[in-house]
């Protein structure tokens, strides 16, 4: 009675006690206002480093998916003009016609095409050290992509070094008319370095493709990893090789640790 007593005679204090209170919940819903703005803009800068990551990440896997694709196409072509050029000699030969076929490769073509393979899975391992955070739980993936690369190289280098010796070269322009020939003219390889060719360039053609399929399977990750959390957390499938004994699927939730694929020896 005596607290009724009191604040019927102060008639204020309901007042006072009402503006406090709603002062209090207004600081509170303030502070808790800015607080989701801040979380709301950290995670807005977050995703955008994401994509921007992802950005790059994927312009280098595209730009060297381009150059093993078009080093296998040149690895794949040539034997393929060598043996063309063989029958055409025999056949033009025996109606006592000169040939006029011609292997249009060049030793330079070989080159370069490595070296841009080269450039490009530079630029890939680049991003990937850029982005360390990023990329931490990739180690074994990188690990595995890296030891398929080593193996092209030392494969490529055993296809294309017994070659450049049957590959014509261009004569300069200034000397085409002095010399009478466009094309400086190069041994015609036998049956048994064509058929040596032919084994090199199957081995070239299914390191490139087990490569290709590799960075396919670090674009998944990449995007489940850096990505997937901006699209309502849906994930990229996994690769499905047609014969999964037959070919490895590099993952990061797997840690790349599964069974050695099975394969005759390279």
């Amino acid at each position: 009675m005596f607290v009724i007593d009191f604040i019927d005679k102060h008639t204020w204090i309901p007042s006072v006690l009402t503006i406090g209170i709603t002062a209090s919940l207004a600081i509170w819903q303030i502070g808790r206002q800015f607080q989701n703005t801040v979380e709301s803009q950290r995670k807005s800068k977050l995703d955008d480093l994401h994509l921007k990551i992802y950005d790059q990440i994927a312009d280098a896997i595209n730009g060297l998916g381009n150059a093993l694709t078009a080093a296998n196409s040149l690895v794949y072509s040539l034997p393929h003009s060598f043996e063309h050029k063989i029958w055409h000699d025999d056949e033009i030969k025996k109606i006592g016609l000169p040939s006029y076929v011609n292997i249009r490769e060049r030793s330079n073509d070989l080159y370069a095409k490595k070296y841009d393979v080269d450039c490009n899975y530079l630029n890939l391992l680049s991003v990937i050290d850029k982005y360390e955070l990023a990329f931490s739980d990739f180690g074994t993936m990188r690990i595995e992509i890296n030891n398929k690369f080593e193996q092209l190289t030392a494969a490529y280098l055993e296809f294309s070094s017994p070659i450049y010796i049957y590959l014509p070269v261009d004569v300069e322009k200034e000397d085409q008319e002095r010399l009478g020939i466009k094309i400086y003219p190069a041994p015609m390889l036998d049956e048994k370095a064509l058929e040596n060719m032919k084994n090199s360039s199957r081995i070239v053609c299914e390191l490139i493709t087990d490569l290709i399929a590799y960075i396919h399977d670090l674009r998944i990750e990449t995007q489940n990893t850096l990505i997937s959390h901006i699209f309502d957390g849906k994930k990229v499938l996994p690769r499905n090789p047609p014969d999964p004994t037959l070919h490895k699927v590099l993952s990061v939730d797997k840690g790349s640790k599964i069974h050695m694929i099975k394969r005759e020896s390279i």
